[in-house]
């Protein structure tokens, strides 16, 4: 996946999260020999952080969507009714649960992430109406 950074003429180079990783390591290595600023330290540290999670994060995001491909028959019409169920039987989150359990999470959140799983249906699937057909009552 490429990021995109920006030159000192403002000219977009796009960069790898594989070229970026050894410039933040490199730069957090040397923070002090450069006399980089602690808020910088501290913004190099979060990047760093970041680049260790979006393998992961990407490995699931492509999962998802090739999930929504192989079941695009129904993957809709379910995102759409379990985000209807959370708010029609009032869904409260529960604290106590591990950030793994759905049930820790409100019902708001979890509709932002059907919001985000409808996005990546679009993106490989393309919404049309034929989709919406199954909410459409018969008159």
């Amino acid at each position: 996946m490429k990021s995109v950074a920006r030159g000192s003429s403002g000219a977009r180079i796009p960069i790898s999260l594989r070229q970026l990783r050894p410039v933040v390591s490199t730069l957090l290595a040397h923070a002090k020999a450069l006399s980089l600023a602690d808020d910088v330290t501290h913004y190099l540290q979060s990047v760093s952080r970041l680049l260790q999670l979006a393998s992961s994060v990407r490995a699931l995001d492509a999962s998802l969507r090739e999930f929504l491909v192989r079941r695009n028959e129904r993957a809709l019409k379910t995102v759409v009714a379990v985000v209807d169920s959370l708010f029609m039987l009032d869904h409260m989150a529960d604290n106590s649960r591990s950030s793994e359990d759905w049930k820790c999470y409100t019902k708001e959140d979890l509709a932002e992430a059907g919001s985000y799983i409808i996005h990546c249906f679009d993106a490989e699937i393309g919404l049309r109406d034929e989709h919406f057909n199954f909410m459409m009552s018969p008159d």
